[in-house]
């Protein structure tokens, strides 16, 4: 297997109303937090969804938005070299030059890192009265997301909800655009997160947080299977052998993982070791021995970061 390729295992049954309730927030110009638990994989969808899960048929229905219209941005844990603010708004400049560029030459924009930039308040002014409003009129994205939304502080909040409804002088303050914000919060709205927190530091994300999108497909065990069988059969090209039923499988990389996405992933690369190469189109059996290859890769490598 030459990469992961998560699409083919990232959607399941419920992807179709995931990809319309997200396609509906942008068309409706809403804000709409999208929570659950680290290690859910809801950067992972959200990455999916942007890369072309928004326009396909299959799962956008009627409602399909293009990728070229939004503008996908990362927060990062702050740090020392830069305020949560200037990481913010240097993702957010990187990205609508990635867009304008995008659009000159007809193709889609392509995810980048965002440099740690530091600058001053008054150099984070200029960069916002000067770059990023010009180019958001110029551009007009039909929506901002926001990835690691739960390391945002209260001004980068505010200035992302200037970018959803600015402030005009001849007309009242209106959003123009949807606004994502996907953060790690427990789901039980009894939880008084950071995140919870500052959402409630503003009217329209307050307003918002009842109708927030939970995103945690892996927590629920049908779901789950669905996604282990697909990544078995689609990403891996394998089949269970006939005493090696297909729930065995779930339930080992249930334990494996603990459920974790980003273990998924990497435990999805020592199956494919132990399955060996792929002889022509025919899939690859899922054998007992390759599920005992699989525990004993994991184990080592388990034990060996411990």
């Amino acid at each position: 297997m030459a990469h992961v390729n998560v699409d083919q295992y990232i959607t399941t049954a419920q992807t179709a109303a995931r990809v319309q309730r997200l396609n509906q927030a942008v068309l409706d110009l809403e804000v709409l937090p999208v929570i659950g638990g680290s290690g859910s994989g809801k950067r992972a969808f959200l990455e999916w969804w942007w890369q072309g899960g928004c326009a396909d048929t299959e799962f956008a229905g009627d409602y399909p938005i293009n990728s070229h219209e939004i503008l996908l941005v990362r927060a990062r844990h702050p740090g020392s070299s830069a305020s949560v603010v200037s990481d913010v708004l240097t993702g957010l400049e990187v990205a609508l030059k990635e867009l304008e560029r995008a659009n000159m030459n007809g193709e889609l924009p392509q995810p980048l890192m965002n440099p740690r930039t530091l600058r001053t308040q008054g150099q984070l002014s200029s960069l916002m009265r000067h770059t990023i409003k010009p180019l958001m009129d110029k551009l007009n994205p039909q929506a901002i997301v926001m990835l690691e939304a739960h390391y945002l502080d209260t001004p980068a909040l505010h200035d992302l909800i200037e970018l959803y409804a600015p402030t005009r002088r001849t007309s009242l303050r209106r959003p123009e655009r949807g606004l994502i914000l996907c953060g790690n919060t427990e789901t039980t709205e009894k939880v008084a997160t950071p995140f919870r927190k500052v959402l409630k530091t503003t009217g329209f994300t307050r307003a918002a947080l009842p109708d927030a999108m939970v995103y945690a497909p892996l927590a629920d065990r049908t779901e789950f299977a669905q996604i282990i069988t697909r990544l078995v059969r689609q990403n891996l090209q394998a089949v269970p052998a006939e005493d090696l039923p297909m729930k065995e499988i779930a339930a080992r990389f249930s334990e494996w993982t603990d459920k974790e996405w980003l273990l998924i992933r990497t435990l999805a690369y020592i199956a494919d070791r132990c399955l060996g190469k792929q002889r022509g189109d025919e899939p690859r059996q899922f054998t007992r021995n390759v599920l005992e290859c699989i525990e004993q890769t994991w184990v080592k490598r388990t034990k060996g970061t411990r």
